[in-house]
C-alpha cells in the first residue's frame, strides 16, 4: 500500500536516497544548511551528510559560482530563463 506524501516530503526522501546511493551528490542554496530550507524540503540532510555536501550559499544568485564538476553532482541548482 503506498503512502500520501506532502510534497516537500517526497522531494526530501528523493534527495536523501540521491544523496545515499552517490557520494558526489550534494545539494546547495540559500537556508539548505541548519535551517532545512525555506519548506523543510532539506531537513535532516545537513545532520546526515554534513556541511560539504548540504551548503548554503549567499542570497544573490549573480555570486554563486558554477559547482558541478565531474567530481561532483548537484542534487539541485539554480536556473533562469534567458
Amino acid at each position: 500500500m503506498s503512502q500520501e506524501l506532502l510534497y516537500w516530503q517526497a522531494l526530501n526522501r528523493a534527495m536523501d536516497a540521491g544523496m545515499e546511493a552517490d557520494e558526489s551528490v550534494f545539494t546547495l542554496g540559500e537556508d539548505v544548511g541548519l535551517y532545512g530550507g525555506s519548506y523543510r524540503v532539506t531537513e535532516g540532510l545537513f545532520a546526515k551528510y554534513g556541511e560539504w555536501r548540504v551548503r548554503d550559499t549567499p542570497i544573490s544568485e549573480n555570486s554563486s559560482p558554477d559547482w558541478a564538476s565531474e567530481r561532483h553532482s548537484p542534487a539541485c541548482g539554480q536556473w533562469s530563463k534567458s
